[in-house]
């Protein structure tokens, strides 16, 4: 008789996320590999973050990783979280280096999000990065690009990590502008529970 493989019960439920109480996620990290991450063990305590954030969700969700820095570049397409050990393999293996050129990362991460779109479920960019972005100048269209997606059901949060003061108005604006939130972190302990409440923020079933 051919063995009969049973999927444990689990994968679609986590301690952290059950299934009837959170809806599918699709997360799209955008990180900020700019050299600056290299500073103060900033790339190093996110990464750490993000492998413990991975572990609690599920087969249902979705992820993609999207990083920037002189270009934009797509390290995880999106797709359901069934192989961890890949996906841990990719986010230990990103390296900073280069200038910030982040409005350019964030219409890549709209356009994965979108193309990844889960009806009635959590559909959020989260931005990782220590720097400011200029909503003044250079990046001025950004707003406009936060307002429109969150109107189609994404939102956007900001992550600050070990950031500068001055770098946080810049950071509140398009989180608040987005429908998310502006998040700091300085260290793994704070880091942790952070990045899974604002998850469980937006995808707890209403």
């Amino acid at each position: 008789e051919p063995e009969v493989i049973v999927e444990p019960e689990d994968t679609i439920s986590t301690k952290e996320l059950p299934v009837n109480l959170y809806a599918p996620n699709n997360v799209v990290f955008l990180i900020d590999v700019s050299v600056s991450m290299k500073q103060k063990g900033r790339l190093d305590l996110l990464k750490s973050s993000m492998i413990e954030l991975l572990n609690g969700l599920r087969t249902i969700d979705k992820l993609a990783i999207v990083t920037y820095a002189s270009s934009t570049d797509v390290i995880l397409e999106s797709e359901f979280v069934t192989n961890k050990a890949k996906i841990t393999e990719l986010i230990q293996d990103l390296e900073a280096g280069g200038y910030t050129a982040g409005g350019k990362g964030i219409k890549k991460a709209y356009q994965v999000a979108r193309a990844n779109f889960i009806e009635e479920g959590n559909n959020q960019v989260i931005i990782a990065t220590d720097g400011a972005f200029n909503l003044d100048k250079g990046d001025k269209g950004i707003l406009n690009d936060v307002e429109a997606n969150f109107k189609k059901g994404v939102t956007i949060s900001v992550v600050g990590v070990k950031n500068e003061k001055w770098t946080i108005k810049s950071m509140t604006d398009i989180a608040e502008t987005g429908g998310g939130h502006y998040l700091h972190i300085e260290s793994f302990a704070q880091a942790k529970p952070i990045l899974m409440n604002e998850i469980k923020t937006n995808s707890r079933k209403k």
